[in-house]
């Protein structure tokens, strides 16, 4: 229980500093077991369109096996333009995490050619 209790305090950690907009810990039938970031109709929808990608995605692993070794999938990363979507499946549960990229493109607000880099 110890080691649970540590797992979902870094969780809720990671939502405070690094840019973790939401989190949700549910089976492969898109049940959330447990989550922050996301309530109601929006976390089941999160939740049925996660289950749904992890079952293409294990349909897709098959595919790529041999016949005598299937390959497994561990992690999933998908970027958007806004977000970053990163799922953790296992054969009962995924773990699910969305965040923001984290890079902001800055403007040189000022006239000069100086491109930052030795400033």
């Amino acid at each position: 229980m110890g080691d649970e209790v540590n797992y979902l305090d870094q969780l809720k950690s990671m939502g405070r500093t690094d840019g973790l907009k939401l989190w949700m810990i549910m089976n492969r039938e898109g049940v959330i077991i447990q989550s922050s970031g996301t309530e109601g109709e929006e976390g089941i929808r999160i939740a049925a369109l996660m289950s749904r990608l992890a079952d293409k995605i294990d349909d897709f692993a098959t595919m790529l096996g041999t016949e005598n070794q299937t390959e497994e999938i561990q992690t999933i990363r998908l970027r958007t333009m806004k977000d970053e979507i990163i799922m953790c499946p296992s054969k009962e549960y995924l773990l699910v995490g969305i965040q923001e990229p984290g890079y902001v493109v800055q403007e040189n607000k000022d006239d000069d050619e100086s491109d930052g880099f030795f400033d």
